[in-house]
């Protein structure tokens, strides 16, 4: 009898181990598709000696061309398709509606980070007080008459107003059209007496005209007309702002009107930052938008002016004022302007936030993803001869800017909540022309397929513009899409299309994901910690003054409780100068391993923190390459400023974690070595590096209430309980 029960405990406790491997085992099928996903796998890309040369852009079409061979010693199987995480959907149509209208090498290495050394203007800054030292009023002459209305000096006066010395510009129809150059209305205008004016940050300190029948103006120009006119504005017309520039006659972009609500009884800071790469306009010190590209150039003046708009019916009884506080100019040399690249928030947000154990959703990489398609001509592989369009592998999606009413569109299947994922991201290369001007724009198709229900510039998210023949790397927060109307809160569309009306060329976009930040990684391996190379890293292939012990920039790093100063590695950023780390323990494998993770700190040349006074000294964006050797075959690069979007943070350290496939890593590869370079002919600065870590995706940690652990908890007492009962029974 006894020999009997104790059988049966055996069974018992054999089927109870059964089933809690079984509860495991499902507990770990549930864990959310982001645990278990594996990294994305790559095709091996041709291999890069020296960068190719340039071929003439080819003509966008729908039938894709042969796709680029891959090389001899690299995997030659098709690249596996990406195993996604679906997004949130919204079930609001059985079917997508009709198409959106169509009306509404990595790495630069050229001289376009040469130094931009242009005579820097004065600044001043203009209280209007009992008159202007800085400005003068125009006047309309038979010869000369800019407006539709009549330029008035007497309309230009100086008061003691709200408390404040203010100047006052004033329109109205006195004695016109006999006293106004037989125009309708008298008008103002004032322009900086200086003319040579450059680089820097321009604003006006005005309280605005309330009629929506008159135009408030702030504005820099160069002074030239038809063809020879540039310039760049801020106006507004109640209740709009209208901020755009042209450049030689043509309007390179207007953006939208923009509704804001403002205390018209208040004075408001109108501001128009003026670099050599970008503009980017304030109001209030807050940025309204940024946009680069084809811009202006110095020379500059600063105007003023309060106008009529001509397209509204004619009022014998109009009558408005604008008052001016301030006017000033502060030249991009001076310090107050020049210095903003030191600090935190110079890294960009999706750097430097938490990690995430989220797998990417990827919309294209080689091909799109089953639920989206193409709408527009463009999307086709890399032909062999253009390598240099060519990523991690030969399918990117090309296509024309040619005007704003012929788009790229992307199209879901699904309806996507706008906030569902936290930024969009993909790899934009500039072609042959580069310096392109593309909006990026969500449409409800449901809500209209003519109009955009949010949209932004690309050149907002890529300092210093878009390079021609190189790769960058574009994050966009989702949040920076403001949805109109406000109701609206999911989306279907993706559209690519230029911000003003001239061909700019073909561009090329891989590897498009919905994304929420870094990765988290787990068991990682450090290469360089506490200022000492381990686990077989050997840097004997490095080539030049590169120091492994220098203690000019320390990196602080937390050992128990207590942070400490270690020793970094340091070198000049010049040519002569090449980190090569070399894995002498055998390789670092793709199959194993998903990411680098390393710490930088970026030190510019002291001559171009403090030039001459007199000279506006534009600091280069940093032209330096992060490379991974695969045995004798280098993939294309990674440019450390593109990868930040157009420029590496100086002054601060940056810690990234760059997954194998930004620098174009296949799946199974086995990485020799791990190379720091640049091609730029001069000195840079000085880059340190303070750690050095490669590791794998991390699993989400599973919550301490799941399913395994009550399910662990409560076989361990059922069988506790047995065991109890079978004691006594015997």
């Amino acid at each position: 009898m006894k020999r009997n029960l104790i059988f049966i405990f055996l069974i018992v406790l054999l089927l109870l181990n059964h089933t809690y491997c079984l509860d495991k085992a499902a507990t770990t099928a549930t864990t959310p598709a982001t645990a278990t996903t594996a990294p994305v796998a790559t095709k091996a890309p041709a291999a890069v000696t020296t960068p190719p040369a340039t071929a003439t852009t080819a003509p966008i079409t729908t039938k894709a061309p042969a796709a680029t061979a891959a090389p001899t010693k690299a995997p030659t199987t098709t690249k596996a398709p990406t195993t996604t995480k679906a997004p949130a959907v919204v079930d609001e149509s059985s079917s997508v509606e009709s198409p959106i209208s169509s009306t509404s090498e990595s790495g630069s290495t050229s001289s376009d980070s040469s130094q931009i050394i242009i005579p820097c203007g004065t600044s001043f800054t203009d209280k209007c007080a009992d008159g202007s030292s800085n400005f003068k009023a125009l006047q309309t002459t038979e010869d000369n008459k800019p407006y539709s209305c009549s330029l008035n000096p007497n309309y230009v006066t100086f008061d003691e107003s709200d408390s404040r010395s203010v100047m006052k510009l004033a329109v109205d129809a006195k004695g016109c059209p006999e006293d106004c150059h037989k125009l309708k209305y008298n008008c103002a205008r004032v322009n900086s007496l200086d003319t040579d004016l450059t680089y820097g940050s321009y604003s006006c300190v005005m309280r605005l005209s309330k009629l929506s029948s008159v135009i408030n103006v702030c504005a820099i120009e160069n002074g030239g007309s038809g063809d020879g006119a540039s310039e760049i504005y801020m106006k507004y017309q109640f209740p709009y702002f209208s901020i755009g520039y042209k450049n030689f006659g043509k309007e390179k972009t207007l953006i939208d009107p923009i509704k804001k609500d403002i205390d018209l009884n208040g004075y408001h800071n109108f501001t128009i930052a003026f670099r050599n790469t970008s503009i980017t306009w304030y109001l209030n010190g807050l940025e309204m938008t940024q946009r680069g590209g084809s811009i202006p150039m110095p020379p500059m003046r600063f105007y003023a002016a309060l106008l009529p708009d001509p397209t509204k019916d004619y009022n014998a009884t109009l009558t408005a004022e604008a008052k001016i506080d301030t006017l000033s100019y502060l030249a991009a040399c001076d310090q107050l302007y020049k210095y903003d690249n030191f600090g935190l928030r110079s890294i960009p947000p999706y750097y430097r936030e938490n990690c995430t154990y989220d797998v990417e959703y990827t919309i294209f990489n080689d091909t799109l993803h089953e639920d989206w398609r193409a709408l527009s001509d463009g999307y086709y592989k890399v032909p062999e001869e253009r390598p240099q369009y060519q990523r991690d592998g030969p399918g990117v999606m090309a296509f024309e800017i040619r005007t704003e009413t012929i788009p790229f569109n992307l199209l879901s299947k699904k309806y996507i909540p706008v906030r569902r994922h936290k930024y969009i991201s993909f790899w934009l290369n500039g072609g042959d022309k580069g310096g392109q001007d593309i909006k990026l724009e969500l449409f409800n198709t449901k809500y209209s397929t003519r109009g955009s229900v949010a949209s932004i510039s690309l050149s907002t998210f890529i300092q210093g513009g878009i390079r021609p023949s190189t790769w960058h790397k574009v994050i966009i927060s989702m949040r920076e899409f403001q949805v109109n109307p406000s109701n609206i809160t999911t989306f279907n569309a993706f559209s690519f299309r230029g911000g003003h009306d001239e061909y700019m060329g073909a561009v090329y976009i891989d590897d498009m994901r919905f994304a929420n930040s870094s990765a988290c990684l787990a068991d990682k391996l450090p290469l360089f910690k506490k200022g000492e190379l381990l686990n077989g890293i050997n840097g004997n292939y490095s080539s030049g003054a590169i120091s492994f012990n220098s203690k000019t920039t320390m990196y602080r790093e937390l050992v128990g409780k207590t942070m400490k100063n270690f020793t970094t590695i340091e070198f000049a950023v010049t040519p002569a100068n090449t980190l090569n780390l070399s894995f002498f323990n055998g390789t670092v494998s793709s199959a194993e391993y998903y990411a680098f993770s390393i710490s930088f700190y970026y030190t510019p040349k002291a001559s171009y923190q403090n030039s001459d006074e007199n000279i506006y000294t534009e600091e280069p964006t940093l032209s330096c390459q992060l490379c991974a050797q695969i045995g004798d075959i280098m993939p294309p690069c990674l440019g450390l400023s593109e990868y930040m979007g157009g420029k590496f943070p100086s002054g601060v350290w940056v810690k990234l974690t760059i997954p194998f496939t930004d620098l174009n890593v296949w799946d199974d590869a086995e990485i020799s070595s791990l190379i720091i370079k640049t091609q730029y002919y001069d000195i840079q600065g000085y880059l340190s590096i303070g750690s050095i870590e490669v590791g794998k995706r991390a699993d989400p940690p599973i919550p301490e209430d799941s399913f395994a652990m009550k399910s662990n908890s409560l076989n361990l007492s059922f069988i506790f309980s047995c065991t109890l009962l079978l004691l006594l029974i015997l």
